[in-house]
């Protein structure tokens, strides 16, 4: 199954969504539907890493991820030392650096047992629904939007004490709907407060705005090159799709 961990630093909680491997998704990248469990190892025969599985779990479930491991890394969220210390300094496929997991595995060590939940999809009659697939195999498909009492875990407190708003530029006609992006951007905490059509040029995702923080939380989460500047208009950040 694939786990998706909340870090909470200011509660001092950890919280891990479960998903079942046999859900089926639309991978990112234009790739397809696949079950969950195979985005790992398609995503390295892409020559994408585990950022296919990370991007494909914020495009389904609207689930900001930041970073990414293989099943080491799950040793963050266990509460026995050796897991913990493997996950700091083992060899293994991730996106986060030394530092990163340093700091991650110090924190992780003041969290108590009572302080840690982990929480099944497969559960939440709400998210997803057990199906027969056409090959006769069964799995889960999406069956709605994840619920807000589990979306609220994502939410950046920081960020949505500010009350930031968005622009979106959209710069290709083949974006016919920008729902699950909008969302994953409201999850965190950002309005979004206009939509503009513009095709006279095709670019890359950008994210531009005058708040270091939010523009790397966004860009990073959703892939774009970031700009720190600032933009047009009333809006704190501007994404160009």
């Amino acid at each position: 199954d694939v786990l998706v961990s909340v870090f909470d630093p200011k509660m001092e909680t950890i919280v891990v969504v479960s998903i079942p491997q046999d859900v089926q998704v639309v991978a990112a990248g234009e790739l397809g539907t696949w079950k969950l469990g195979s985005l790992w190892e398609l995503g390295h025969n892409e020559k994408r890493g585990g950022n296919l599985l990370a991007k494909t779990v914020t495009k389904n479930f609207a689930f900001p991820v930041y970073a990414w491991g293989d099943y080491k890394a799950a040793g963050f969220t266990g509460g026995k030392f050796a897991e913990i210390l493997a996950a700091i300094i083992g060899n293994y496929k991730t996106s986060l650096k030394i530092g990163d997991r340093i700091r991650l595995g110090l924190f992780v060590l003041r969290v108590g047992p009572a302080k840690r939940t982990v929480i099944d999809l497969a559960d939440v009659n709400e998210s997803l629904k057990r199906e027969t697939f056409l090959d006769g195999n069964e799995g889960y498909v999406i069956k709605g939007n994840v619920p807000d009492r589990i979306i609220a875990l994502f939410s950046d407190e920081v960020i949505a004490a500010k009350n930031y708003k968005a622009g979106f530029i959209l710069k290709s006609k083949r974006i016919k709907s920008i729902d699950a992006v909008s969302r994953v951007v409201e999850v965190m905490g950002v309005k979004v407060a206009s939509v503009v059509k513009d095709n006279s040029e095709d670019v890359n995702c950008v994210v531009s705005g005058e708040d270091k923080k939010l523009v790397k939380s966004i860009a990073l989460v959703l892939g774009c090159i970031r700009q720190e500047k600032k933009v047009d208009g009333s809006f704190d950040i501007e994404v160009t799709l």
